[in-house]
Order: structure tokens, then C-alpha cells, then sequence
């Protein structure tokens, strides 16, 4: 629902996609007992079993050393990561360096308004020279946090291919439904997985690592996209570690523009509600 002051206001957690799996696994039994053959849809491209995003919060300015250290860690690996850009708190350096190694831009938005996220749009777009694909929203000081569907219909002004969905995981990307002249609709906007944070704190030991661990492990068998966040100044060695251990199972390893529009391409339907066509390739 839209919501006025961010997602600490609702009263419970969102459901996850368990009805939505539950269902699928009817529709194969249902297929066994009629003796028909039924196959599921490839979830991700190259035959890969699940997703893996790294998804980068940029809220504090980042010793370059260390922006450096963790650019040339993805290189080494083939990684590629999303780097979400809070107003003036990197240097235009470094947001040339993240460019220059393949990396994503996208926008992590403390937006009070309509106005507002259309112009942080607009003036990350300026800085980095290129299109701002998606955003997700600060949830600290200085910002309202999450809004719900009032963040989609901001969205859909501005003209993003992707936004955020908070709660718990929900396996796949999903097309964002919104009520629109009292009926649900179906939006062009792409709501990549609920990300695991690694980050509880900024203490040293103050991180999810052994959860995110664990975690991963059904997120894997079930075929999820797994969107790991870090702030860049924090917890990198950990980082590091989770990103070894989950590239070793051979991941689809995607930016979070490339998982949405792989979402888009083999999943949407032709028709939905947009302000401009798409013209994102898989």
C-alpha cells in the first residue's frame, strides 16, 4: 500500500512467495495425475540454477583504496555489481571508476516527492552520463524510507524500468501490480528479489554473514535471485567471503537492470501499463 512515512509503519511483514510456489508444485501434480507432460519455464538464462546480484548502498563516502581493492576483486572474478549512489556521497572519481569496470548506476533515492526523485533522476543521469535505469530508497536519516506503491507511481512519472520490493524473499523479480482507476493493472516497473543485508551495524562484528550463509543455501535450491547489499565501507572482507562461497556454485551473476530485464523479456506481459515503450534488450 502507499505509505506516508516509510516501511517502519506497517504492522506486519509482506508474505513471501510460498502460495505462489505451493501453486506451481499443484499445477505439476495436477499434470502427473492427467498423465500430461508439464515443463517449467527456464528461470534464468545459460541454464544457470539461480541469480546473483551485489547490490552497493552508497550512504558514506568510501576510502578510494578500498574502492579500488573491491573493483579490481570483481575484475579478478567476473563480477559485476549495481552501485546505488546517495546525492554527493561519492567522488566523481570513483563514479568514473565503477564505469570504467563495467559496474551499474543506478540511484539509492531519499525523495520526499513526485519532483524530487524525477530530479535526483535527472542529475545522477548528468554526473554519471548515462541512463539511470532503477532505484532503492535510503532507509536512514534524511529520508522518508520505503513508500510502497506511492514509490511506484513516482516511478512510473520518472520513467525507471525498475524499482524495490521490501519483506520477505520473493524468489524471483516480479512485475509491480498497482490499483489504477480502482482496478489492478499491470505496470511496465520490475521489482528485482528482496535483498539480504549484510550490514547490521557499523561495528566491526556487526554483520549477517553466518545468516546470509545459511540463507543462501534454500535461496539457491529454490532457484531465487539472490540480491546481496553491502555498504561499500563496511564488513568488504565478509563481503568477499559471501561472494566466493556463492559464485563457486555458479550463479547467473547480473547487474540489477540485466536480471530485470531478463524478468521483463520472458515474463511480462506484451501489454502493460507504461508512460514509454521499453526498449531494454535481455
Amino acid at each position: 500500500p502507499p505509505l506516508s512515512a516509510g516501511y517502519h509503519q506497517m504492522t506486519s511483514t509482506p508474505p513471501g512467495t510460498e502460495a505462489e510456489a505451493e501453486f506451481c508444485d499443484l499445477i505439476v501434480q495436477l499434470g502427473k495425475e492427467q498423465n500430461v507432460t508439464v515443463k517449467r519455464a527456464p528461470l534464468w538464462p545459460q541454464g544457470k540454477r539461480f541469480a546473483l546480484t551485489i547490490r552497493h548502498d552508497c550512504d558514506r563516502p568510501v576510502k578510494l583504496r578500498d574502492m579500488l581493492n573491491l573493483l579490481f576483486f570483481y575484475r579478478k572474478h567476473r563480477v559485476r555489481a549495481s552501485f546505488g549512489i546517495l546525492q554527493n556521497r561519492i567522488s566523481y572519481t570513483q563514479l568514473w571508476l565503477i564505469k570504467l569496470f563495467g559496474h551499474e548506476i543506478n540511484l539509492h533515492s531519499v525523495a520526499a516527492s513526485k519532483a524530487d526523485l524525477t530530479e535526483e533522476k535527472h542529475m545522477l543521469s548528468e554526473l554519471a552520463g548515462q541512463p539511470i535505469r532503477g532505484f532503492h530508497s535510503h532507509g536512514g536519516a534524511g529520508s522518508e524510507g520505503f513508500l510502497g506503491d506511492r514509490h511506484y507511481e513516482w516511478a512510473q512519472a520518472a520513467s525507471f524500468e525498475y524499482v524495490e520490493m521490501l519483506g520477505r524473499s520473493t524468489r524471483q523479480p516480479h512485475a509491480i501490480n498497482r490499483i489504477i482507476d480502482g482496478l489492478p493493472k499491470t505496470t511496465n516497473l520490475v521489482a528485482p528479489g528482496v535483498h539480504f543485508s549484510l550490514d547490521a551495524g557499523m561495528g566491526r562484528d556487526e554483520h549477517h554473514y553466518d545468516f546470509i550463509a545459511s540463507s543462501a543455501k534454500q535461496a539457491i535450491e529454490t532457484g531465487s535471485h539472490i540480491v546481496l547489499m553491502n555498504h561499500p565501507d563496511l564488513h568488504l572482507d565478509e563481503l568477499r567471503r559471501l561472494i566466493l562461497l556463492l559464485i563457486h556454485e555458479n550463479p547467473w551473476n547480473a547487474t540489477l537492470a540485466e536480471t530485470c530485464r531478463w524478468y521483463h523479456s520472458s515474463r511480462m506481459p506484451l501489454e502493460t501499463i507504461t508512460n514509454r515503450p521499453f526498449h531494454g534488450k535481455p
